[in-house]
């Protein structure tokens, strides 16, 4: 198939900083999107026991049953709704289960609406689901906020689904109950089909996630996407689920079977254990990230020709730096050793910002975000 407009990758970033590595120099990480924290103890030895055990051969397509009945439970801890194991499909990673939505959805020429600035795979997801993909503008001006007014607009007798994140990568941004109850209002009065992303929703430093979980009018047309990576630093693990309307399941179960097969056996024993254990370790983290996203939007709240948007969730600050950013990515990796993401990346409306990740020592946080104001003020004396 046609791979050009599938977009950029964080890996092109990831690997020039590998390379300059290679070449000596100390390059600070403030681009890639994963906790620099390690697996908890627990979970790694909950894996381990289970290789031991000969739990390494295939398994059920759709999850194995007691990972199913955790993961239905954890929903009534934290999204506030049990739901059946029935309708629990667990993959190999979050991004698996948002192209499976799709797929089973779409078809070539239908239209699904997702956010700009928003996560680069869904993009590409949505155009090798055969779908045409439909940006709906988070506004700076507006503090990066949903617009259900600006949705209206978007939506076409050919628009099939919309696509939702909150807490929201880039812009660390979340939608509040209201906001919320007014989007899914006018995807059921449009028979749309909802993917909510909700990864990051463990991750948020004011207030209480409100899933769209918990709208049950919209069972029959909501994909809820969850996984293990951003939670419980597991990203190279690979485990990942979805909660699927009913008439949808074996058609999802059936593309798993014939792509992947199922996701690692011993993998969700270890989510088992992820979501059953000890929660501590996930508070310490967020603690941890809240603290480092406070030096962050500190340092930048003192340099005037940068402008941003306070996050409220995940572990991104998106700030506005008047400068092409893709230029500026790599002039101050080149230059000032500091790997960063192109707004770019995200989004169409996005060329003048850039993607910070708090997630690094509070030291390199420091440091890194430091450079990045010092960096700015001498490209912009070369322009």
């Amino acid at each position: 198939m046609e791979t050009k407009g599938l977009g950029h990758s964080s890996f092109e970033i990831l690997r020039k900083a590998r390379e300059l590595e290679r070449r000596g120099k100390h390059i600070i990480h403030l681009h890639i999107g994963e906790p620099d924290f390690k697996t908890p103890e627990n979970i790694i030895k909950t894996a381990y026991k289970a290789m031991e055990d000969g739990f390494t051969h295939y398994t059920d397509p759709q999850g194995i049953l007691d990972l199913r009945e955790a993961i239905s439970q954890y929903q009534q801890i934290y999204r506030g709704r049990q739901i059946s194991p029935d309708r629990i499909i667990v993959t190999p990673g979050a991004k698996m289960m948002i192209l499976y939505s799709l797929l089973v959805v779409v078809e070539s020429g239908d239209e699904v609406i997702y956010t700009d600035p928003g996560y680069m795979s869904y993009r590409s997801h949505i155009i090798i689901a055969g779908a045409k993909p439909v940006p709906w503008r988070l506004r700076p001006e507006n503090g990066f906020k949903h617009d259900p007014d600006e949705l209206k607009k978007l939506i076409t007798g050919r628009t099939k689904a919309l696509i939702l994140n909150f807490p929201h990568n880039p812009t660390g941004v979340t939608i509040d109950k209201q906001t919320l109850k007014e989007i899914l209002k006018i995807a059921r009065a449009h028979g749309l089909y909802v993917i909510s992303d909700e990864i990051y929703s463990r991750i948020l430093f004011n207030g209480i996630h409100f899933s769209a979980l918990r709208f049950e009018d919209m069972d029959n047309h909501l994909f809820l996407i969850d996984g293990f990576s951003k939670t419980y630093a597991m990203t190279g693990w690979r485990i990942g689920y979805g909660i699927v309307p009913e008439k949808f399941v074996q058609q999802v179960v059936k593309l798993q079977t014939n792509t992947v097969s199922c996701a690692t056996s011993f993998v969700q024993k270890a989510a088992i254990e992820a979501i059953k254990g000890p929660q501590d370790s996930v508070e310490k983290m967020v603690q941890a990230f809240e603290r480092r996203k406070n030096i962050a939007v500190n340092i930048l709240r003192e340099a005037s020709e940068i402008n941003f948007v306070e996050p409220v969730g995940a572990f991104y600050v998106f700030p506005f730096i008047g400068v092409d950013s893709n230029k500026f990515a790599h002039y101050l990796l080149d230059e000032f050793e500091v790997a960063v993401l192109p707004g770019s990346y995200f989004g169409d409306q996005c060329k003048e910002h850039i993607r910070i990740s708090f997630a690094n020592s509070e030291e390199n946080i420091r440091e890194g975000v430091n450079r990045i104001v010092e960096a700015l003020k001498r490209f912009k004396d070369r322009v």
